[in-house]
């Protein structure tokens, strides 16, 4: 398999948004860096030891880090081989607790970077930072260079930056940078609100498959709607094919969001667990991403569409709770002036 560097992008910035804020700015706290680029394949270039500086820096596309006065150059690295783990679902196993060996040292190593400038980590930080590992490892990975940086080639190297870099056996790489945010340069694109949703969406996916090739499909649309919310008619009037839509008051869209999570909870069971695993060992818990993410979703859609702090005015489902039966689903919520619909495709 191919290393996912557009997963890998997706995962970092999400994290990088659930990471504590810094408390002087409120900007988030850490630099989470995901770089494409390529080196020798694996069938051509067997490291037996880390190569030299000088490649590891073209491999790892150094000094380019994290822009304008960002650049950051290798001083050191450092070869680590391991057992060759699964070649699928690792990032979903490793989120749940279950990663293989590479993905386990990833974990430790993001871990205890961040918790030295953060102190500890909360679960759903955890188990995305998991997820993260498993999939920079997930194509069987039997090594990866962990490199040691200076801001300056030859000065004294970063003790609180982490730099991994991984290469799959067609020779595609990739880097993994983390660093404080007051000691790099200004984030030059800065996470809107729309790109949260999309990240949501995509790790939702992520998790939920109605079978082997056929994962669940979220589009969210926002769209203003000129209309004065008063009446369930109004609504009506707006979406012209409202049958099967339901009005729900504020506890009923509780009750609807919480089935729902349990439902996703539930389906992701299937991708977190493997025919190796020991039929004894215990159960993932069901709420260890997929939960969160979820929730985030909804979190960012009402943010979206009806403010800080704020509630939908109206919310209307149709196949809410998800169930996923194939017949997909719709989700309305309604701002002063906006509208945002997920729609929800579980076809098979």
């Amino acid at each position: 398999m191919a290393i996912e560097e557009h997963l890998l992008t997706t995962t970092a910035r999400l994290l990088q948004q659930w990471l504590p804020s810094d408390s002087r700015t409120g900007a988030p706290a850490w630099r989470v860096q995901v770089i494409g680029g390529s080196a020798p394949r694996v069938f051509d270039e067997d490291w037996e030891s880390p190569p030299p500086l000088t490649e590891v820096s073209e491999y790892g596309r150094f000094p380019e880090t994290f822009g304008a006065h960002g650049d950051r150059f290798p001083v050191e690295a450092e070869l680590l081989e391991f057992e060759e783990g699964l070649d699928y679902h690792c990032g979903q196993r490793a989120s749940a607790g279950r990663p293989d060996e590479a993905a386990a040292y990833v974990i430790q190593a993001l871990t205890e970077t961040l918790e030295a400038g953060s102190g500890p980590l909360d679960q759903r930080v955890r188990s995305l930072v998991g997820f993260l590992a498993g999939v920079l490892t997930q194509w069987a990975c039997e090594h990866l260079l962990r490199i040691h940086v200076a801001t300056e080639p030859g000065s004294a190297r970063l003790d609180d930056e982490l730099h991994i870099l991984v290469r799959d056996h067609d020779g595609k790489a990739c880097r993994l940078s983390v660093a404080p945010s007051a000691t790099v340069p200004p984030d030059r694109e800065p996470a809107g609100i729309d790109a949260r949703i999309t990240w949501d969406t995509t790790l939702l996916s992520q998790f939920l498959w109605m079978n082997n090739n056929n994962e669940v499909g979220f589009e969210v649309t926002v769209e203003p709607h000129g209309l004065v919310l008063d009446t369930d008619a109004i609504f009506r009037t707006w979406k012209k094919d409202a049958d099967g839509f339901r009005l729900l008051d504020g506890e009923t869209l509780a009750t609807v969001l919480a089935e729902t999570e349990q439902a996703a909870a539930n389906m992701a069971l299937a991708v977190c667990l493997s025919e190796d695993d020991d039929l004894d060992d215990p159960q993932p818990p069901v709420d260890h991403l997929v939960i969160p993410v979820l929730r985030d979703l909804i979190d960012t859609l009402t943010k979206r569409i009806a403010g800080d702090g704020k509630k939908p005015l109206l919310a209307y489902s149709n196949g809410w709770p998800l169930e996923f039966r194939g017949e997909g689903a719709q989700l309305v919520l309604v701002g002063p002036e906006q509208v945002g619909v997920i729609d929800v495709d579980d076809s098979c």
